[in-house]
């Protein structure tokens, strides 16, 4: 699951209102892809299809359920870390396939009234499946795999991608990085949910590199309050990784992930829902569709739309799948 940018918008009147409904589907299985919203149209960035990358960028056009394609990603990358800002895309950082899986520090920005891409300035601790938060014009990323130094210390050495504990953030403005080395995370995280809300940055879930090391724990960085670093909020009721998360109002939507022991697919139906201001979570209408490695859940409006993925644990099995969560 890659992680994006959350959208807070007005809080929701009356959540049993909310209902799943089947979309034109994807024009391509993809999973592990980003996805990000400008205005009514759904970005899915890149990925992975049948073991294989793609640099290919879908659009979805909510308001008349049709697809169409963007220019594609001057880098072929899956598991980006995606955010929109000023109704512009921005790919920072991912994986990449070229050479098994390679962390990679290229970024770009994509202006949807151009349809251009453009180079920006690499990412200075290159990784994929961060989990993004966007605020001031700035992205924060966090946590994330990668397989360069410094990576978690916990984690053994031989594993081929491991989880990062490195805050970074890149300034829109004027297209540099920083990296907050007081801010590590207190643990290796990455496939997690998480947003920005009211100033507080929000890690939910996730995993340690592999569905055996899933979390349900919440993490939660005051930007106000930059001494006070990394503290833990309520747990989240189901643990797992591989997840997409989206934002309305002030409460954060986690669906689907991977390392569901208790089915065949290893995959999580469950739809959590943490509501920031109260630090309680609470449950919802299960998938219709369950999966996992589809980025985030991209929000348009009142409504969350979940884009491809997989339907089984790993990435042999890529979906066409797009449905939403809204009202009904």
């Amino acid at each position: 699951m890659k992680s994006s940018l959350f959208l807070a918008l007005p809080a929701l009147t009356n959540a049993a209102s909310y209902c799943w409904k089947t979309l034109a589907p994807l024009p391509q299985a993809r999973q592990e892809h980003a996805t990000a919203a400008i205005g009514p149209d759904v970005y899915a960035v890149s990925g992975l299809f049948a073991n294989n990358i793609t640099d290919s960028v879908a659009v979805y056009h909510t308001t008349t359920n049709t697809w169409s394609s963007a220019p594609p990603l001057p880098e072929a990358m899956h598991h980006a870390n995606v955010a929109t800002v000023a109704g512009k895309l921005y790919v920072l950082g991912g994986i990449s396939h070229s050479t098994g899986w390679t962390s990679t520090g290229k970024s770009y920005r994509f202006d949807p009234a151009t349809q251009k891409w453009e180079a920006l300035a690499d990412m200075p601790d290159a990784r994929g499946a961060g989990v993004v938060g966007v605020i001031d014009n700035v992205v924060y990323i966090a946590g994330g795999l990668s397989t360069k130094n410094p990576v978690d210390p916990k984690m053994h050495s031989g594993r081929e991608m491991q989880p990062m504990v490195k805050l970074t953030a890149y300034h829109t403005d004027t297209n540099t990085w920083t990296i907050y080395p007081d801010l590590d995370l207190p643990e290796g995280r990455d496939h997690a949910g998480g947003a920005i809300i009211d100033g507080v940055f929000y890690v939910v879930a996730g995993r340690r590199a592999s569905p055996d090391n899933n979390r349900n724990t919440v993490l939660a960085w005051d930007l106000k309050d930059r001494s006070a670093g990394w503290v833990e909020r309520a747990a989240m009721p189901t643990t797992r990784g591989g997840v997409a998360g989206g934002v309305v109002g002030k409460k954060i939507y986690i669906f689907g992930g991977e390392g569901n022991a208790k089915v065949q697919t290893g995959v999580f139906p469950d739809v959590d829902v943490y509501d920031a201001p109260s630090n309680k979570w609470s449950s919802e209408a299960a998938m219709k569709s369950p999966r996992h490695g589809l980025g985030a859940a991209a929000v348009v409006g009142e409504t969350l739309y979940l884009v491809g993925g997989g339907k089984t644990m790993g990435i042999a099995d890529p979906v066409t799948t797009n449905e939403s969560y809204g009202p009904c």
